[in-house]
């Protein structure tokens, strides 16, 4: 048993350091959506550049995430959401690729009235 929680403390921690901060804000952006609850909202990217077949950059990211809680009177708000970043590249002829990014995000949202003067 004790092992278990250890192998699972050791996994955990491993998965924090996957999280990183590009990853992060965006599944921070998309968790803060004026959709409607429950309705998603999927980014989606992609970006590259180069010289020739052995000398060129790419990169992917995706986004997810949604509203999943509204209250009554539409100002107060809580999201989720979810991000997958990974970069590749090829120097010289030889390649290379980052380690996937991971991110999760939660939002609250509270939006005051406005003084009307």
């Amino acid at each position: 048993m004790m092992k278990t929680i250890s192998f699972l403390c050791v996994i955990v921690v491993q998965l924090a350091c996957l999280v990183h901060a590009q990853s992060n804000r965006d599944a921070l952006d998309v968790s803060t959506t004026n959709k409607k609850v429950g309705v998603p909202e999927v980014r989606l990217g992609a970006a590259g550049s180069g010289t020739d077949s052995k000398n060129w950059n790419a990169g992917v990211k995706a986004a997810v995430g949604t509203k999943i809680w509204e209250s009554k009177n539409g100002r107060a708000s809580l999201g989720l959401g979810a991000a997958y970043n990974q970069g590749f590249a090829r120097s010289h002829g030889y390649p290379f690729k980052t380690k996937p990014d991971f991110g999760v995000g939660a939002s609250f949202r509270f939006r005051f009235k406005r003084s009307e003067n």
